[in-house]
C-alpha cells in the first residue's frame, strides 16, 4: 500500500450544485495542480472540468476515485473502478454498518478484495494532503499547512481539530478520516506515515483499536521517532464477559488498553483540549533539544507560586540557582526583585525588565525552558513584551519558551502576535507546565533503551505438559489445579510449599506429621474458583484435633454451599508467618495479547483496586516497576517490624510464570491467588490453571 502517492482524482458523482458533497470536494481541490476527473451520469461540468457519463469512460486511469455517492449506487461504481484498474478510493457515502446496512458494507469488501482496491471507507469526510494541496473531503478550506498528520475515525472531530488549528496557528501534514474503518486502518496509516518525510508528530483519534497486537508493534518503534497522541473514546464500556477469576474481575479494558499506550510511548488522554495542546507542543518544538528543566518569569508572586506548584504535581524539576548565578540575574533589575526560581520582576515589569531578564538567563549558558508569565497591569506593555519575545526566540531558536499571558481582551492582540509567530502561547500556567512534561516524557523516551524480556529454556517435558492440559480438556476440565499444577510448576522451578493432599479423615495425621504447625486446610476442586467465599479454606490451624475438625467443616460447608461440584480432596500445608500476599494473573487479551497482573491479595485488590495490568512480553526491570506502582509496595519493603520481602525471589518466581504462559498456549488464564512472601520465603500457594 502506499495511499499517499496521488497525482490524479477522479470524482464520482461530482456535481456544479453548490451544496452537493461532490460539488464541494471540487472547489477544495482548486489549488490541486495534478488532473481532476468528474463522473457524473447526467454529465455536466464544473470550470474546466467536464464529466464523464460513466467510469469506464475516463480517458487515463487515475489515482484514487472519491465516491459522494448514495449507498445503494457505491457497489455498482466500485465494480467499474476494479475494471477500469483504479486501486484507491475514497468512499465518503454513509449509509452501511453504522445504520445496520451490514449485508452493503460486506458486498463492498469483497468488491475490494476481488479488484485489489485499498479503501478508505465508508461514512468518513476523506482525505487531505497539504503538501500537495489535496483536500479530498468535504471539510473547511482553513487548513494550514504543518507537520502533524491526524488520523480520526470521527470525521466529526477531525473537522473539530482542524477548525482549532487554523486559530492557533497549528498546521497539518495529512488528514485522514478512516469511517468505518471496513478495509485501511489506522495501522494501515501509521506504517505509511512512518516514512512521510512531511510528518513529525501523529494525532490519533480512536472508536476503536482493530488488530492491538499490530497497533502495539507498530506504535512502539514508530513513537520513538514521532510523537504520538492519542484519545480513545469508549475506555469505559468494554463489554468483558463475566468470569469467576479474579484476573478476568480485573483485567478492564481501560486498564489493558492504558498499558499497551505506555509500554508503546504513546501518549494518551481523554481530555479533547489536553489532545490538541500536547499534539501543539510536539509539532513546535520538533527540532528543539527538550531541557529537563524549567524557570519561571513572572511580574506578579501569586501566578509564579502556582506555576511551581503545578511543576511539582507534574514531576517538572524546578531550576536551582548558584550564589554565583543569582548575581548574574539580578543584573539591572531592580533591588525588589527575587531570582529564586520564579524569578520574580514585580509588578512595574515593562518590556525592557523582560528582554533583560532574558538576556540574564541566557548568559548563564545553561539548557532551560523558560515560561514567560504576564498578569496586565497598567504599566505592562503587553505587545511589546510579546514582540520582545519573538525576537528573542529569532535570536536563541534552540530555547523552549512558553508564555503565559493571563487576562482577557486585552491580551487577545498578544497572545494572537505569539501564536501567529510560533510561539506556545497558554492562557493559564498550569496548561503550559502540562505541556513542557509531555516535551520531557517523549524526550526520555525516544531515549531510553529497550529492556530485554528473560527468556529461559522450556522444560523437557513441555510436550508431556500440553498433552495432560489436553487430556483435562478432553474430560471437562477447564480450570486445573492441585497435583497437575504442582507438577507443572515444578517443572519450571517455581517456588512452592510441601503440601498433601488428603481424600479421608484418617489421613490428616498422616499429613500433619510432615507438616509443621500451623497448618491450612483448603478444598481441592476445579469446580470451586473462590474458595475462601463459601468456607473452603481454614487457616491458622494449631494442632491435630483441629486439623481433623477442619476436614469435617470444610466438607460439610462445600455439601452445603456447593454439593455438585467434584472434590479431589483436603489439601494440608504449612502456614506461612509473617507474611504479605501478592496476587497475580496472566490471561490472553483477543486483542493486545498476553497481558500481567499483579495486586495485592484480598481486600486490597477486591476493594481498593490496588492493582497494576501490564502487556507481555516484559522483563524483570518491567516487573519490578509493576510492583513499585503499586500502593502497598512501601509496606512489602518494610513496615515498622516486618522486614522487606525476598523481592528478588518474587520477581523472579513472576518471571518464570510470564514465561511457563508464553510456553502453553494452552492455558488461557492463570489465577494465582496469593503468592506468600515474607523476608525468609516466596511460595506459590494457590494456582489455577484456565485451559
Amino acid at each position: 500500500m502506499n495511499f499517499f502517492d496521488i497525482s490524479s482524482v477522479c470524482i464520482v458523482w461530482a456535481s456544479n450544485n453548490p451544496g452537493k458533497i461532490g460539488n464541494d470536494i471540487l472547489r477544495n481541490l482548486s489549488e490541486f495542480k495534478w488532473k481532476i476527473y468528474g463522473v457524473n451520469p447526467k454529465w455536466g461540468s464544473y470550470k474546466d472540468i467536464v464529466f464523464h457519463q460513466h467510469i469506464s469512460d475516463l480517458p487515463k486511469i487515475p489515482d484514487i476515485a472519491v465516491f459522494c455517492i448514495p449507498a445503494s449506487f457505491v457497489a455498482t461504481s466500485l465494480r467499474e473502478c476494479g475494471e477500469k484498474w483504479i486501486k484507491r478510493a475514497i468512499v465518503i457515502s454513509a449509509g452501511f454498518k453504522e445504520i445496520g446496512n451490514l449485508t452493503g458494507e460486506e458486498e463492498l469488501k469483497k468488491i475490494g478484495k476481488k479488484y485489489g482496491i485499498d479503501l478508505l471507507w465508508p461514512n468518513c469526510l476523506g482525505y487531505i494532503d497539504t503538501s500537495l494541496w489535496l483536500n479530498l473531503s468535504f471539510g473547511g478550506k482553513a487548513i494550514q499547512r504543518g507537520n502533524i498528520a491526524m488520523i480520526s475515525q470521527s470525521w466529526a472531530m477531525a473537522v473539530a481539530f482542524t477548525d482549532w488549528a487554523y486559530e492557533y496557528n497549528v498546521g497539518f501534514s495529512k488528514i485522514i478520516s478512516m469511517g468505518n474503518k471496513c478495509d485501511l486502518s489506522e495501522n494501515d496509516f501509521l506504517q505509511e506515515l512512518a516514512h512521510d518525510k512531511k510528518t513529525d508528530v501523529i494525532a490519533l483519534y480512536l472508536e476503536s483499536i482493530e488488530d492491538g497486537k499490530k497497533f502495539y508493534e507498530i506504535t512502539k518503534k514508530l513513537s520513538k521517532k514521532k510523537p504520538i497522541v492519542i484519545i480513545k473514546s469508549g475506555m469505559s464500556e468494554c463489554g468483558l464477559q463475566a468470569a469467576a477469576s479474579h484476573t478476568w474481575a480485573l483485567a478492564g479494558c481501560a486498564d489493558v488498553m492504558k498499558s499497551v499506550f505506555s509500554r508503546a510511548g504513546l501518549h494518551y488522554t481523554n481530555k479533547l483540549e489536553e489532545f490538541f495542546l500536547w499534539a501543539q507542543g510536539f509539532s513546535m518544538t520538533k527540532d528543539i533539544d527538550i531541557p529537563e528543566e524549567m524557570v519561571v518569569i513572572t511580574n506578579a508572586g501569586w501566578p509564579g507560586v502556582m506555576t511551581t506548584d503545578h511543576m511539582e504535581f507534574e514531576w517538572v524539576p524546578i531550576a536551582q540557582f548558584s550564589v554565583e548565578e543569582k548575581k548574574i540575574l539580578m543584573e539591572w533589575l531592580p533591588d525588589a526583585a527575587s531570582v529564586k526560581n520564579p524569578i520574580d520582576i514585580i509588578g512595574d515589569a515593562t518590556s525592557i525588565r523582560y528582554e533583560q531578564i532574558l538576556k540574564n538567563i541566557v548568559s548563564l549558558g545553561r539548557n532551560l525552558a523558560i515560561h514567560i508569565l504576564l498578569t496586565p497591569q497598567t504599566t505592562t506593555d503587553v505587545y511589546t513584551v510579546a514582540h520582545k519575545v519573538h525576537e528573542f526566540q529569532l535570536q536563541h531558536p534552540s530555547v523552549v519558551i512558553l508564555c503565559g499571558f493571563m487576562g482577557g481582551h486585552s491580551l487577545w492582540d498578544s497572545r494572537k502576535y505569539l501564536e501567529e509567530n510560533k510561539i506556545l502561547s497558554y492562557n493559564y500556567p498550569q496548561k503550559a507546565v502540562g505541556v513542557f512534561e509531555r516535551l520531557i516524557k517523549q524526550k526520555k523516551w525516544s531515549e531510553k533503551r529497550p529492556s530485554t524480556p528473560h527468556t529461559h529454556t522450556p522444560p523437557t517435558e513441555l510436550k508431556k505438559i500440553q498433552h495432560i492440559l489436553k487430556t483435562e480438556k478432553s474430560n471437562g476440565n477447564y480450570i486445573v489445579e492441585n497435583t497437575t499444577v504442582q507438577d507443572i510448576l515444578r517443572s519450571y522451578d517455581i517456588s512452592i510449599p510441601e503440601e498433601y493432599n488428603v481424600t479421608d479423615i484418617a489421613e490428616v495425621e498422616n499429613a500433619c506429621t510432615h507438616l509443621k504447625f500451623p497448618v491450612v486446610a483448603k478444598v481441592a476442586s476445579s469446580d470451586i474458583a473462590h474458595k475462601t467465599d463459601i468456607g473452603g479454606v481454614i487457616l491458622w490451624i494449631k494442632d491435630l484435633e483441629s486439623a481433623k475438625n477442619a476436614y469435617k467443616e470444610i466438607t460439610k460447608n462445600i455439601q452445603k454451599a456447593a454439593p455438585k461440584s467434584k472434590i479431589d480432596g483436603i489439601v494440608y500445608t504449612s502456614q506461612i508467618l509473617d507474611s504479605h500476599e501478592v496476587f497475580v494473573g496472566l490471561k490472553r487479551d483477543v486483542s493486545f495479547g498476553d497481558i500481567l497482573i499483579i495486586g495485592k491479595w484480598g481486600i486490597y485488590v477486591n476493594i481498593y483496586n490496588d492493582s497494576v495490568t501490564e502487556v507481555l512480553p516484559i522483563s524483570k526491570t518491567g516487573i519490578e516497576d509493576m510492583i513499585n506502582r503499586l500502593t502497598i509496595s512501601p509496606i512489602l519493603k518494610w513496615a515498622r517490624w516486618k522486614p522487606a520481602i525476598r523481592m528478588t525471589q518474587l520477581i523472579d518466581n513472576i518471571t518464570k510464570l510470564c514465561q511457563l504462559f508464553h510456553d502453553i498456549p494452552e492455558i488461557r488464564e492463570i489465577d494465582i491467588n496469593p503468592i506468600q512472601c515474607s523476608a525468609q520465603w516466596i511460595y506459590v500457594i494457590d494456582t489455577k490453571l484456565y485451559i
